[in-house]
């Protein structure tokens, strides 16, 4: 299957004339990111799971990477963001969430007191998951729900 894939991407890759076209996972998440952030520019970004898709849409942006692997080199930002307090507060424009976990209330009570006024809250998702808009509704004002290519992403706006 990997080695299928490949192939498929040299042969596309061939008749477009270009380097490889960009089709995967993250690419698809990074197309979804860039058409929910369009008309923000945040001057830092915190992002709670992997920063790859994130970090390529918003290529002109701070963009901080929340973890605990000492092996990852995109963690910038030491903390399991479980809880308030586990984060600074009020440093960031823009949150990603990017791995929403089933622990999503443990990581918005971590990630809202840490957004400035105003800063909007992303949460990637997988597909249908309602349960996810329930739960920022509790801590932010949901502004709408982009869908794209299997990608879900929700778009919140936090306090004022």
């Amino acid at each position: 299957m990997l080695r299928s894939f490949a192939v498929t991407r040299r042969v596309a890759a061939r008749l477009v004339g270009e380097r490889p076209l960009p089709f995967g996972e993250v690419a698809r998440t990074r197309r979804v990111l860039r058409r929910a952030t369009r008309g923000h520019s945040p001057e830092r970004v915190l992002v709670v799971g992997p920063g790859l898709a994130a970090r390529q849409a918003l290529r002109h942006t701070t963009v901080d990477v929340a973890g605990t692997s000492p092996h990852s080199v995109e963690v910038n930002v030491c903390s399991r963001v479980r809880g308030s307090g586990s984060l600074p507060p009020e440093r960031w424009d823009m949150v990603i969430v990017t791995d929403p976990a089933a622990r999503l209330n443990d990581q918005l009570s971590a990630v809202v007191p840490a957004c400035r006024p105003g800063a909007r809250l992303l949460i990637v998702g997988r597909g249908g998951e309602p349960q996810a808009h329930a739960v920022v509704a509790r801590s932010a004002a949901v502004e709408r729900v982009i869908i794209g290519s299997g990608v879900r992403v929700l778009v919140a706006k936090v306090g004022s």
